[in-house]
């Protein structure tokens, strides 16, 4: 939970979890401004307000928001008009939306939803249903964020898996594996190299671990470039050993 909100904060009050959201409040009335924003601070939450769409619009792209409360109609930008920009922009952050308006018909709900607000509030609101509302919004984002963090967590372990395999296979190999294909082609004419320093530990014992792997660098330098030129593949290097075949280049053409 705390990763999934780490930009927005929590704190412990015994062993409950209290979650503080940074909402934005988009309300032209300033008197409904006013209360919804103090109503809202005393449960602990951090609030931005602004007086039109398109300020609250600006707002929404300087500031780390988590949870959106804005009026339908506004001057400059609609709350209609809001809702589409902020799904319509790519973000990585869960965003939860509460439509607060006057209108009280079943397809001004279904506007609303099609906009991309999540939620919906007739005027006059009731306090308690306010609340109660912002708090299933602050579970959706945790959900919602913890999910995202899941997919970072999943990409990034992709990677490292893949950086693996490409230490210790060509990159023609690890791109049909990644498709999911059984690789075991038959190379019949396919030349192993494995070439190590003779007497390494001995020369190089004294050299400083720094030094040692400057010397390396330059040394294996050579190597692939002798590898290029004679068409070979470079493998993989351990210590001061290098690993090339030849042969498989024809493989990977086909």
């Amino acid at each position: 939970m705390a990763e999934a909100l780490n930009k927005a904060g929590s704190y412990f009050i015994g062993l409950v979890r209290v979650i503080v959201m940074r909402i934005l409040i988009a309300e032209d009335d300033l008197d409904s401004q006013t209360l919804l924003k103090v109503i809202l601070q005393k449960e602990g939450h951090e609030i931005v307000t602004a007086d039109n769409g398109l300020a609250a619009w600006e707002k929404f792209q300087q500031e780390d928001i988590h949870l959106l409360i804005t009026d339908w109609v506004m001057p400059e930008m609609s709350g209609l008009d809001l809702c589409k920009k902020i799904r319509a922009q790519k973000t990585s952050e869960a965003v939860y939306i509460i439509m607060v308006t006057a209108k009280e018909e079943k397809q001004d709900l279904i506007t609303a939803i099609d906009a991309g607000a999540n939620d919906y509030i007739t005027k006059p609101y009731d306090k308690g249903e306010l609340i109660a509302r912002v708090r299933s919004g602050e579970r959706m984002v945790s959900l919602e964020q913890e999910l995202i963090n899941k997919n970072k967590e999943i990409y990034s372990e992709k990677e490292k898996s893949e950086q693996l395999l490409l230490s210790i296979f060509p990159r023609f190999i690890v791109e049909r594996l990644k498709q999911g294909e059984v690789v075991a082609d038959s190379c019949p004419d396919v030349t192993v190299l494995f070439a190590d320093i003779n007497n390494f530990a001995n020369i190089f014992s004294r050299k400083e671990p720094v030094e040692l792997v400057e010397i390396l660098g330059q040394l294996f330098s050579v190597f692939d470039r002798l590898v290029s030129a004679h068409g070979l593949e470079k493998i993989k290097t351990i210590g001061d050993t290098y690993m090339a075949v030849g042969g498989i280049r024809k493989i990977r053409r086909l």
